[in-house]
């Protein structure tokens, strides 16, 4: 007789069997089956590669100067590089002029040095050769005598020498040979924390990337040693409260656009022993590059470079220390300087470049724009050859006569024109005074401001001084009679003499 038990198990095994059997009829078979799909590999190899090159020679390191002779040398330079790289040898050349040679054909000597070469190479998997010098050879000119030989005090000269580095670097992602020579001993920078931290290390900086960076007071400062090459790259500088100070320091910018977006009028302030350098620099700023009252020496060069100022000035010097400035020397060679939305006050109240200590001003193959003064040499010594200076004469028009026949202000509060030289203001402002040479040079202003090309005066007992090949310029002058002789060139020498307060 079934127990109330047994009945139980029973009826448990019977549901278990149904969802077992349910199971099976549901995924079939007993199996357990999804929608589902899966792709082949897909394998990403990546291809090691190398640029690694050797300097041998053959002919020995010992030879004999006998004039009217020559000898085989052949340093020769070996690469091995899968990828295209430039190559360099740089030659240190100590023979005092005894020792003549050829650079082999394929060399180019490289910008800005004079004594390395390069050349590019395809990357390859065979190694490549390439001697240094044409038909790996030396000679010696037989007009050599003993003199040549000897030193001052009559012995045999000797550091005699020729010595040869290779160098070789990949080609990509460098902007040219130059970059990629400097990237050699220089950290190379992607990300702008490395840019900060290569800036407090004062290393040599290429650019890998666009890079922008917001700066404190004392990451801003770590700018002034530093040397950048952009690479071809921009670099942009936000967020600084003031301008990069060189004092005893140097900076250098090369090959590349620089972008200052900071709180200071001024972007970069030279004192004393500092020194700027922009070469093949496009500079866009909303401050000015200035030269410090008291600075003594400051040097500025600006060389195949543009500045795009939206500030009252592109350069200016300050001149609130009339016994310093003598040693400062602003140098600007095939360059452009422009001030761009009509300056801070959108009201044409700007310069190109304001000069106003007794020191040098060149200004050579490029061209100034304005829209007051282009060009101001309240005092020192310019001299602005095979260049254009223009002013837009786009500030009010009420501004155009208002210093012609009063006391001039400070700054760049002087007639409207595109040149201004000398001075007429208190007797302690500007004490020097001013010379000024222009030699194949175009002065524009618009003619219906009714403003002349240059406008001078000579105040206080000194002197104004102008010297062109130009003998039809257009000059407006204050107090004072503008005697005009020739130089032995050929030139005008205009002289103002100078009146008294």
């Amino acid at each position: 007789m079934q127990t109330e038990q047994n009945s139980k198990k029973k009826n448990l095994l019977i549901s278990v069997l149904s969802v077992v059997l349910a199971a099976t009829l549901l995924f079939g078979g007993g199996t357990y089956a999804y929608l589902q799909g899966t792709t082949d590999e897909v394998v990403n190899d990546f291809q090691t590669n190398k640029v690694l090159v050797d300097l041998e020679e053959t002919t020995g390191g010992d030879y004999n100067i006998v004039p009217g002779t020559s000898e085989a040398k052949d340093p020769t330079v070996k690469v091995n590089a899968t990828v295209p790289a430039y190559v360099y040898v740089t030659v240190n050349d100590t023979t005092e002029g005894l020792v003549s040679y050829e650079i082999a054909d394929g060399w180019t000597l490289l910008d800005g040095c004079d004594n390395v070469y390069y050349r590019e190479v395809e990357g390859s998997d065979a190694q490549q050769e390439f001697p240094v010098l044409k038909d790996n050879t030396v000679y010696y000119d037989a007009a050599l005598e003993n003199s040549d030989m000897l030193d001052a005090d009559g012995n045999l000269k000797d550091g005699i020498q020729l010595t040869f580095v290779a160098a070789a670097m990949q080609k990509e992602p460098f902007a040219d040979a130059a970059a990629a020579f400097a990237a050699k001993d220089s950290a190379f920078i992607e990300t702008a924390d490395d840019l900060t931290a290569a800036l407090a290390a004062d290393t040599p900086i290429v650019l890998g990337n666009d890079i922008a960076v917001s700066v404190d007071a004392t990451t801003v400062q770590q700018f002034a040693g530093s040397t950048i090459n952009l690479n071809g790259k921009t670099l942009t500088v936000s967020g600084a409260t003031s301008g990069i100070v060189l004092r005893d320091a140097e900076m250098t910018l090369e090959n590349g656009t620089f972008v200052w977006d900071g709180n200071a009028g001024t972007a970069v302030a030279l004192t004393a022993g500092g020194q700027l350098n922009l070469n093949n620099v496009t500079l866009n700023t909303n401050a000015t590059i200035n030269v410090e009252a008291g600075a003594q020496p400051a040097t500025v060069n600006i060389v195949d470079s543009a500045i795009y100022s939206s500030d009252y000035y592109c350069v200016s010097t300050n001149a609130s220390n009339n016994a310093t400035g003598e040693t400062v020397e602003i140098n600007i060679v095939n360059s452009t300087l422009e001030i761009v939305n009509g300056g801070p006050d959108k009201n044409g109240d700007n310069t190109g470049i304001l000069f106003n200590i007794p020191g040098k001003l060149n200004i050579t193959n490029s061209t100034v724009k304005s829209d007051r003064q282009a060009v101001i040499v309240r005092c020192g010594t310019a001299t602005i050859k095979d260049s254009t200076l223009t002013t837009t004469a786009t500030c009010p028009a009420d501004w155009f006569g208002k210093y012609d026949d009063t006391t001039w202000g400070s700054g760049n509060e002087v007639p409207v024109a595109a040149l201004v030289v000398g001075n007429r203001s208190n007797p302690n402002s500007y004490p020097h005074d001013a010379t000024c040479t222009l030699l194949n040079t175009t002065l524009n202003v618009p003619a219906e401001s009714g403003r002349p090309e240059i406008y001078a005066a000579a105040y206080n007992g000194h002197t104004t001084t102008i010297i062109s090949d130009n003998f039809g310029l257009e000059i407006m002058t204050a107090e004072g009679e503008l005697t005009f002789e020739s130089d032995d060139n050929g030139n005008m020498v205009g002289i103002l003499t100078p009146v008294q307060a």
